[in-house]
């Protein structure tokens, strides 16, 4: 389990970072997204979802 969860954190997260960066901290100029699960549910729970070929482009790219 602790390995699929690293798998999605590492998936997940750039796209995490960028839904969330409006609340990150920010240390040394820099913003630091929280990357804890309940976020990373949270986001993708709200995330927008597409079929067929939307889906297979968005992936792609």
């Amino acid at each position: 389990m602790g390995d699929a969860l690293e798998l999605v954190v590492a998936g997940v997260g750039p796209y995490l970072d960028r839904m969330l960066v409006d609340h990150a901290v920010v240390e040394d100029g820099v913003p630091v997204v929280d990357r804890d699960l309940v976020g990373m549910l949270g986001v993708l729970a709200g995330a927008p979802t597409f079929s067929g070929d939307e889906a297979t482009s968005n992936a792609m790219a």
